[in-house]
């Protein structure tokens, strides 16, 4: 992945005024400024009926259904 950056940065704008440059990438845990939000566990709910793993999507909270056994569940991340 890193070497795939690497291949298409810098990217420039159409007029040579700006330009966007790839410094590195990390995976693994990260915390928010306000120090409440860690890791991705704040938008992962369980299933009321089965038990599974739900995604929560942050921007579109509400019935959301498990992929396991097909049940809506209304979920709002965790924040």
């Amino acid at each position: 992945l890193q070497a795939v950056f690497r291949s298409i940065f810098p990217i420039m704008d159409f007029r040579g005024t700006a330009e966007l440059d790839f410094v590195e990438y990390q995976v693994g845990s990260w915390q928010c400024k306000c120090g409440r939000l860690e890791g991705l566990e704040h938008l992962r709910e369980n299933c009321r009926n089965c038990g599974a793993l739900i995604k929560v999507d942050p921007l579109n909270p509400g019935e959301t259904l498990c992929p396991k056994c097909g049940t809506f569940n209304n979920v709002r991340p965790k924040l």
